[in-house]
């Protein structure tokens, strides 16, 4: 399988023809207005990058949250997840996952539907039980995308197990 290389901050010339305005990181860090107002603005643009498919865009956003710092945010973590995924993408999905520092249960949440989405049942699974020897609890959207996994395998004992562990969690 050919991957697309993640990019490297900076990164400033992936495409020449680039026609949305990046938010420039605040002047002073301090400044919490600013930060909010350049956090909501990647979200939304990586929200309506993943709803577009644009990869060569979402590949130039990516970089400019790499420069900027904001890969760091869980919630940013979650929207970049979702955007490989979307693109077909799958394992930079996991690389987005593995390279964040805090990881939420919407960023195990992400992976495991990325994986599941993407015909990667097995990853789904392993990651899912994964989660479980974390503290954080599976939240409703996890569940789902794992027994899909665990259909795909024709693995009804697992998804026993996973079904089973749901009821544990109400």
């Amino acid at each position: 399988m050919l991957l697309h290389p993640l990019p490297k901050a900076p990164h400033h010339q992936l495409i020449p023809n680039f026609n949305f305005t990046l938010p420039k990181p605040p002047q002073n860090p301090l400044n919490q207005h600013s930060f909010e107002q350049n956090y909501r603005h990647i979200c939304n643009l990586l929200l309506s990058l993943t709803q577009s498919r644009a990869l060569p865009k979402g590949l130039q956003l990516h970089a400019h949250v790499l420069k900027s710092g904001f890969q760091t945010i869980p919630l940013i973590s979650h929207h970049l997840i979702n955007f490989y995924s979307k693109n077909q993408l799958p394992l930079h999905s996991r690389q987005i996952f593995e390279e964040a520092p805090e990881k939420s249960s919407t960023t195990w949440s992400s992976v495991i539907s990325s994986f599941a989405q993407n015909e990667l049942p097995v990853l789904a699974i392993e990651y899912f039980r994964r989660m479980l020897g974390t503290p954080l609890r599976p939240d409703d959207h996890i569940y789902p995308s794992v027994t899909k996994s665990c259909a795909i395998l024709n693995r009804r004992d697992v998804g026993q197990s996973v079904h089973a562990c749901g009821e544990d969690w109400v």
